[in-house]
């Protein structure tokens, strides 16, 4: 299966093209949350670079957040358009669960934090099972200091949240933190993680599908 995977949800952004479970290319750009310039350029780079035609392609993978507010919006209707206009399966997938398979398989848990601005972050943590991420609490939004709270066993953290509060995480026996490359959301990830649940015949409703916002107040 040929699949677009795009990701908008943090300062971020990214596009991918993979085949099945190959990455036949990746283009990330970190320049703030107002990615809509970049999307579709980076796409059209990516299908002239490997010669692949558009109608080669099956479906669309996208991050629907948790994350920045205009940043998820602008990738969730680019996504729409796109799927519409090319007559294609569309899935969304959790952002933080995008984020978590940054990790290498681990026995250990996985947290994934994505700022939330106002001293709040995005989270969710999972857990290898099988060679497949699962969700062991789900996502919530809320202080750092109350995450932590809930942390009783050694955990990976990662993500943009990991980096903003990284002395409060230091502070914290169960808390390992991976080194800053590892903390930016991937589009190839959401692209794989999307071909799971296309496989398993899963798909969204193109007009239906919405963003996640957690906290539909945000404001950046």
């Amino acid at each position: 299966m040929l699949i677009i995977g795009l990701d908008t949800t943090s300062q971020s952004g990214s596009v991918s093209l993979i085949n099945e479970n190959k990455i036949l290319g990746e283009c990330l750009f970190n320049v703030g949350p107002r990615h809509s310039e970049n999307v579709v350029s980076s796409l059209e780079w990516l299908l002239d670079t490997l010669n692949i035609e558009k109608r080669e392609i099956e479906a669309l993978a996208v991050s629907i957040g948790p994350g920045s507010f205009t940043s998820i919006r602008v990738g969730v209707t680019i996504a729409k358009s796109l799927a519409y206009s090319m007559k294609i399966k569309i899935v969304g997938v959790s952002s933080l669960e995008v984020l978590a398979m940054n990790i290498p398989q681990t026995g250990m848990n996985i947290c994934s934090m994505l700022d939330a601005k106002r001293n709040e972050v995005y989270s969710a943590i999972y857990k290898y099972n099988n060679n497949l991420l699962t969700s062991t609490r789900d996502e919530k939004v809320g202080s750092v200091e109350a995450l932590l709270n809930d942390i009783k066993v050694p955990t990976v953290f990662v993500g943009d949240g990991s980096v903003i509060y990284k002395k409060e995480l230091a502070n914290s026996r169960n808390s390992i933190l991976v080194s800053d490359n590892f903390n930016i959301v991937r589009s190839s990830n959401c692209a794989l993680l999307g071909i799971v649940k296309l496989n398993d015949g899963n798909s969204d409703d193109v007009m239906g599908l919405v963003p996640n916002y957690l906290r539909k107040t945000d404001v950046e």
